[in-house]
């Protein structure tokens, strides 16, 4: 357990007693700077009521841990978590050896960011995926198996995940993409010169919102890069979050990569 300093109050108690799931979902949220009720609740109260995941959040939010907002989803109002300064100040920080700075606390892009978390909640079932760090982790933590070099070149991709997979005879690591929206072509110009060109990822995993996002960005890699080895490799957010037996990516000349889903 951690006690937080004599500064935290809450209705009269002078200090709060942060029990392990209360660090572990502090470290969800600075991990992928927000989650709503459902992706907190597959991960830390799935056996638990509804009510009692209200209980614990609402105390999380009135010693100033947790930030929550409102967003839109289908024509109605749903709630979603972030993580506070001070909780990154005073827990996250103290008590993390590998956190070399604060990275973003605030999401730039909501209902992208909610897709990443949806992502990472379903590809971490599969046997092959070692590892997976969110975007705060990538630009902000030590990574094991990666040089320094190595992961300032992956860090210049400005990558939203990076997946770690084992193989025969050494791991694999694949920068993971999620686009929500189509850019315009010029914006991806320099995005997939560096994924194709001087990337430090074995390949890129691109996660696309349709299959017609799909089909126009690998039509616009066969135009742009013609004669380079095909490192970027497709699947909808459909597909990955049905969670199938094996999921397949596929890049533009029909070369695959698969996932195995663990065993019961």
């Amino acid at each position: 357990m951690y006690i937080l300093s004599d500064k935290v109050h809450i209705q009269g108690r002078k200090k709060m007693i942060l029990m392990p799931r209360d660090l572990e979902i502090l470290e969800f949220l600075y991990r992928f700077k927000v989650a709503n009720r459902d992706q907190l609740q597959r991960e830390f109260f799935e056996n638990t009521s509804l009510s009692a995941f209200w209980r614990r959040m609402a105390l999380l939010h009135k010693v100033g841990l947790i930030k929550r907002a409102f967003y839109e989803e289908n024509l109605k109002a749903r709630r979603y978590y972030s993580l506070s300064k001070k909780a990154f100040n005073s827990v996250i920080r103290d008590n993390s050896s590998v956190i070399q700075s604060k990275g973003k606390l605030k999401s730039d892009s909501l209902y992208h960011d909610l897709g990443l978390v949806n992502i990472y909640q379903m590809m971490r079932n599969y046997d092959n995926i070692k590892a997976y760090y969110s975007e705060n982790e990538i630009e902000n933590t030590k990574i094991d198996g990666l040089s320094d070099h190595r992961l300032k070149n992956l860090r210049a991709l400005k990558a939203d995940s990076l997946v770690v997979c084992g193989g025969k005879s050494r791991d694999f690591f694949f920068s993971l993409e999620y686009e929500r929206t189509m850019k315009s072509f010029p914006r991806y110009l320099g995005i997939f010169r560096d994924w194709i060109m001087v990337s430090d990822a074995d390949a890129i995993l691109l996660i696309c919102e349709n299959k017609g996002m799909i089909e126009k960005l690998k039509k616009f890699e066969a135009k742009e890069f013609p004669s380079a080895k095909p490192r970027i490799f497709y699947q909808t957010i459909d597909h990955v979050l049905e969670k199938p037996s094996t999921l397949i990516f596929f890049c533009r000349r029909g070369n695959t990569l698969s996932f195995s889903l663990s065993s019961p």
